[in-house]
């Protein structure tokens, strides 16, 4: 339901923000293909980037105001990584 509800607020949520900010809507099957490689946890989430490279995410439902705030914020933060995905690196027993 909150995708639904998504498709309905991007549009105000570009106008309001201004024209720093350009959309693309996904699918579902590709959109969980880049929730995996940005490490997005929840749906619907308003994934940012700027030359193609990671500025952060949005996930989940906000109030409109906080929409509008944290979208702001997202076009003055600098390009980073994306967070893990959170998958344990344990190393190996010795086989010796």
């Amino acid at each position: 339901a909150e995708s639904w509800d998504m498709a309905v607020i991007y549009p105000e949520l570009l106008a309001a923000v201004g024209p720093g900010l350009r959309a693309g809507i996904l699918r579902p099957e590709p959109a969980r293909a880049l929730r995996d490689r940005f490490g997005i946890r929840r749906m619907p989430a308003v994934l940012f980037l700027r030359g193609g490279k990671y500025i952060g995410t949005i996930e989940g439902m906000r109030d409109w105001q906080d929409f509008v705030a944290e979208s702001m914020e997202m076009l003055r933060k600098p390009v980073g990584h994306p967070p893990s995905i959170g998958v344990a690196v344990v190393a190996a027993p010795n086989s010796h």
